[in-house]
C-alpha cells in the first residue's frame, strides 16, 4: 500500500466548546503557568518536591480531559460536555 492510498483522519467539524469550556481551559493552563514559575523560584528542597508533584498532577488531569476531548471529537460529541455538580 502506497501512502498516497490512506485516507487522512480529520476530527468532525461539529464539535462544539463553550465559554465555559474556554475558562475552564484557561484555568489549567494559568496554573500550570504559576506552578511552573514556582517550581523554577522554589529556595527549599521540601517546597521544590512539593509542588513539582502538584505541576505533574495538574498537567496529569490536563491530558486525561485532551484524551476525553479527542474522542468526543471523532464521536461528534461535545467536546467538553458540561460537568454535573453535585448539590450541596
Amino acid at each position: 500500500m502506497r501512502h498516497t492510498d490512506v485516507m487522512p483522519v480529520t476530527a468532525p467539524s461539529r464539535s462544539i466548546v463553550n465559554n465555559a469550556d474556554v475558562t475552564l481551559q484557561r484555568r489549567f493552563d494559568d496554573r500550570i503557568r504559576k506552578l511552573c514559575a514556582k517550581v523554577l523560584s522554589a529556595q527549599a528542597p521540601e517546597e521544590f518536591s512539593l509542588t513539582l508533584c502538584e505541576l505533574q498532577s495538574v498537567i496529569r488531569q490536563r491530558i486525561v480531559r485532551l484524551r476525553k476531548a479527542t474522542v468526543a471529537a471523532f464521536n461528534g460529541q461535545p467536546v467538553f460536555p458540561q460537568e454535573r455538580r453535585k448539590a450541596g
